[in-house]
């Protein structure tokens, strides 16, 4: 079961398309919502979480330290997500939307070359279909 939850940047946006709905495991929706319960006097309009970028950077940092791991930073994992679902995703046009591009051609012209044997994969799912 999946819920919906939008998500929005506080200030001015690069686009309409960043403003959006997406999809979410109804466990993590449960969660939000007893998290935004449990805070006191939390208008509609207040953020949910304050937290500001730089403390997440320095978290990421020292996670990825702890575990030997390359730098990571949160745009890291956007396109770790997004190419493992670009690799996984039957429907591209909806993780176009889900990652607020305008267009699926920038989807793909993005996140397609860090799919390791796309190539390959391809040509084994047009194989099934092609009698020799």
């Amino acid at each position: 079961m999946l819920s919906r939850i939008t998500c929005t940047k506080i200030g001015t946006t690069k686009n309409k398309s960043s403003t959006r709905t997406v999809a979410i495991p109804h466990k993590l929706y449960m969660q939000i919502q007893d998290y935004i319960a449990k805070q006191e006097g939390l208008k509609p309009t207040d953020k949910i979480f304050d937290v500001k970028e730089n403390s997440i950077r320095k978290a990421l940092a020292y996670r990825a330290k702890k575990l030997g791991l390359p730098h990571v930073s949160p745009h890291t994992l956007r396109h770790s997500y997004a190419s493992h679902s670009l690799a996984t995703c039957n429907d591209l046009a909806a993780l176009a939307k889900q990652l607020g591009h305008k267009s699926p051609k920038t989807t793909l012209k993005t996140y397609s070359h860090m799919v390791p044997g796309a190539d390959t994969n391809q040509a084994e799912i047009l194989n099934q279909f092609v009698e020799i």
